[in-house]
């Protein structure tokens, strides 16, 4: 039985420089736009504390060999949510952080024909059930999405996924 996913919260930013905000925005045009899939989504997990960008990915097609490495082309997809983590679970295990640490996840999908604004991101069954995993071992502290807007400001276009 699937359990009801509301999203309520915006998300702030806890350091309020513009700054910041701004390279978290370039950053996502950055990562979308290389994307290789239909739908260019990005994704970046920061300490919520420093403000910190840890890991970042995008959504890109992949083909897995019988034996051997993965390679970026293929009829596969790997998820933006999923790459981002993928490269967070390494650098977290040999990476000093502090105790009270706390990092969030935030995926955005933006417009391919490069309009201004976010379109929905919401995390798939698949990557929803992963994030609930990191989740409930504390590993990711909260997962935000991307929203249908028409506006590039980040904070009124990305929600909070409840878990």
């Amino acid at each position: 039985m699937k359990s009801a996913i509301t999203a309520t919260k915006k998300f702030k930013f806890r350091n309020r420089s513009r700054f910041l905000k701004e390279k978290m925005k370039s950053k996502f045009y950055d990562l979308a736009e290389s994307s290789d899939v239909r739908c260019n989504h990005a994704a970046i997990i920061i300490n919520r504390r420093s403000g910190e960008i840890i890991s970042e990915g995008h959504n890109y097609h992949f083909h897995k060999k019988s034996s051997g490495p993965w390679k970026k082309k293929g009829s596969w997809s790997m998820h933006a949510e999923e790459a981002a983590y993928r490269k967070f679970l390494k650098i977290h295990k040999k990476c000093k952080h502090r105790p009270n640490d706390l990092f969030d996840l935030i995926v955005v999908r933006k417009y391919s024909n490069g309009e201004p604004g976010y379109m929905n991101s919401k995390p798939c069954e698949k990557c929803h059930a992963k994030l609930a995993k990191l989740k409930k071992k504390k590993i990711i502290n909260k997962v935000y999405y991307s929203i249908e807007s028409k506006t590039d400001e980040l904070s009124n276009s990305i929600v909070e996924e409840h878990f």
